[in-house]
């Protein structure tokens, strides 16, 4: 199953099957060393995640080109749910599933691969691509994108007449490590006392 088009913007898009999962490593690799990604973005954990999917679970390829070279990459699955017990949905998600047995290993930091040269231009001509040509869902999921990214979408959506739905927040904790390496600490020195008490005290019990 494959469709295709030129937009105005002179990038083509192209939503395909996954065939050749090697060949499309290849092609994701010369575009992330291009792009500015994630970890969960990168084909060590989305090659990984292709490989282990049963056969019949496996999503497809959205694919954007510019002069015969490809500036975006997105893995879309199709999935179906329920509204409020009676109404059924089609859903696209992005880099997922739409199985929820098979997409229980979260994704975070989440979003399409896009070659920077091109900005937003990319995402944009993905979601007004989707929006005209592909008719096969009711509800686009963009699971674990941070604030930025979900502001973007966001816009493109409702520029679309797209009515954002936000599913679920959560926090995001981090460690600044090279701040904390400034201080010459170590990361438990930078923890409360409290924090360091708990620490101690689940690893003694790791060890009873």
């Amino acid at each position: 199953m494959e469709a295709s088009a030129e937009s105005g913007a002179g990038l083509s898009v192209r939503l395909r099957s996954i065939d050749d999962i090697a060949a499309l490593g290849r092609t994701w690799r010369e575009l992330e060393g291009r792009a500015a990604a994630s970890f969960f973005q990168s084909w060590g954990w989305i090659g990984c995640w292709l490989r282990v999917l049963p056969a019949g679970a496996l999503p497809r390829l959205l694919e954007l080109r510019a002069g015969g070279r490809v500036v975006g990459l997105g893995v879309l699955g199709l999935g179906e749910g329920v509204r409020h017990g009676v109404v059924r949905t089609r859903g696209l998600f992005l880099n997922e599933t739409g199985d929820p047995d098979c997409d229980r290993l979260t994704i975070e930091y989440n979003g399409l691969l896009v070659d920077p040269a091109f900005g937003d231009r990319v995402e944009a001509q993905a979601f007004d691509w989707l929006a005209a040509n592909e008719a096969n869902w009711d509800e686009l999921y963009l699971s674990g994108i941070g604030p930025a990214r979900a502001a973007r979408y966001r816009a493109l959506g409702e520029g679309l007449g797209l009515r954002p739905w936000v599913r679920d927040r959560k926090r995001c904790d981090f460690v600044d490590l090279a701040a904390l390496r400034e201080t010459g600490r170590d990361h438990a020195a930078a923890l409360s006392r409290n924090t360091r008490y708990q620490i101690r005290r689940e690893i003694g019990r790791a060890h009873v």
